[in-house]
């Protein structure tokens, strides 16, 4: 499944392209702000297939998450002013509020934040471009250290120009 928001902009056109592709043994359920849909099991080719209803674009700032009471979460928001996109995996518990560590969150909430591998690459650029922070983010575990673990834990967000093209995949095999 592939997602195309075209940014424009004193007279420049350039598109953020997000690549939802399942490599989980299982459907992924996927959620955007507005409309839940099902993502199948990739085929031997590499493809995503999408079962349901398109997932709509209405909003700049999005997430998308598998839909589970424990879900990684794979942060997007569109920065026009900046010319980024921002993004991260998130693993914080639901409920965290104020927690400032990983430990605390799971201890306060007795719930966790992760249930299946997620991988965001910014496949056309693989590597830092100053004046940004554009790198892969990959998470296998709870406590992966490239996840947003507590509400505050902004250190782990990442920023890539607007025309960035990102694979973002369920069940990773291994990174990038």
């Amino acid at each position: 499944m592939q997602l195309h928001w075209v940014l424009s902009g004193l007279g420049v056109v350039r598109a953020v392209t997000f690549n939802f592709i399942n490599e989980c043994a299982h459907e992924i359920q996927v959620y955007d702000n507005t409309v839940t849909a099902a993502l199948c099991r990739s085929t031997t080719l590499g493809l995503a297939c999408f079962d349901t209803e398109p997932i709509r674009k209405q909003h700049v700032s999005k997430e998308l998450l598998y839909v589970h009471d424990a879900v990684v979460v794979a942060e997007f928001s569109v920065d026009l002013s900046m010319k980024r996109v921002w993004y991260d995996v998130s693993i914080v518990p639901p409920g965290s509020e104020s927690c400032t560590n990983l430990e605390e969150c799971l201890r306060r909430t007795n719930t966790t934040g992760f249930n299946v591998p997620l991988l965001i690459n910014p496949i056309n650029y693989q590597h830092n471009v100053a004046p940004y922070n554009c790198h892969y983010r990959i998470c296998y575990e709870n406590g992966c250290p490239d996840a947003y673990m507590f509400p505050t834990d902004d250190i782990k967000t990442m920023n890539c120009p607007l025309d960035t093209m990102f694979d973002v995949t369920f069940c990773p095999d291994l990174p990038p």
